[in-house]
């Protein structure tokens, strides 16, 4: 649930962007590690700031209680800086901490229509490093984002059988360096229904097109930083910034360059 107001926020918090440009009333997911109302530097649950009304919070790790899969907290709460972040090791996540909200199990459906990004600082990966999942890699039902061996981000679509829908992005991601990456789907839409967003530039749209998607839900519970079933966690030496998901709606090719021009002072993004 939502942190009281008044402790954290500001104009370069991620929620403040958002608002700023105009861009939260779909946004179901808005997470900051350096903004204290959602994470004030200690606890177990990293709080959505979105306003949707989310009933529950992300759990540092698999459970409500410390362990060697939670992510560790760098920085100083509140500082609104690129120093304060989520530091991973291989073998940490994130879980939602209740049943999805039906903002979750929309994206992999018939007329989807969404959009993600994130600041996350990449180091070279030997296999995927999933970014957010509410699926596994293999025969399951919804969306599963990550880093490939190449560093190249991306995204596919299940629908309990195959993959309906797989794209990378063409972008090779400079390591030990802070990227701004995300996507944008409109399935309704079709052809040039998709787009891949990375560093201030727009790829090639896509085709968005989903192929037989299912109707029913998701198999896992969306989880951050690592697969539904708990494999390909981000490896060691990633980092995670900030992370907001848009449901019911997308962003349009300007909407991305906007939130980069806010962002990019803070963390320096490799161009």
């Amino acid at each position: 649930m939502l942190a009281a107001a008044g402790t954290g926020g500001g104009d370069n918090s991620l929620i403040g962007i958002m608002t700023s440009l105009g861009l939260d009333s779909n946004l179901k997911l808005c997470l900051d590690a350096r903004d204290l109302n959602s994470y004030a530097g200690s606890g177990q649950d990293w709080l959505d700031v979105s306003g949707a009304g989310n009933g529950d919070e992300f759990h540092r790790g698999e459970t409500t209680g410390a362990s060697s899969d939670d992510p560790t907290f760098n920085g100083v709460a509140g500082d609104l800086l690129a120093s304060t972040y989520w530091g991973l090791d291989g073998g940490d996540n994130f879980r939602y901490g209740a049943a999805n909200e039906p903002w979750m199990e929309n994206p992999h459906k018939n007329n989807a229509h969404w959009a993600w990004f994130a600041a996350i600082y990449v180091v070279a990966c030997a296999t995927d490093n999933v970014i957010l999942s509410t699926r596994k890699n293999g025969a399951s039902t919804g969306i599963r984002m990550n880093l490939n061996a190449s560093e190249r981000v991306n995204m596919a679509i299940g629908n309990g059988t195959t993959d309906i829908m797989s794209y990378s992005s063409t972008t090779t991601l400079t390591t030990s360096r802070w990227h701004f990456v995300g996507h944008t789907i409109d399935e309704a839409t079709g052809a040039g229904g998709g787009r891949y967003y990375v560093n201030g530039a727009t790829e090639a749209t896509f085709d968005a097109t989903y192929a037989s998607p299912s109707a029913g839900a998701a198999s896992y519970i969306m989880a951050l930083c690592g697969d539904g079933d708990n494999l390909y966690r981000l490896e060691n030496g990633h980092r995670l910034g900030v992370l907001g998901f848009i449901e019911g709606g997308g962003l349009s090719e300007a909407n991305f360059d906007s939130i980069y021009a806010k962002l990019d002072p803070i963390y320096s993004f490799d161009t």
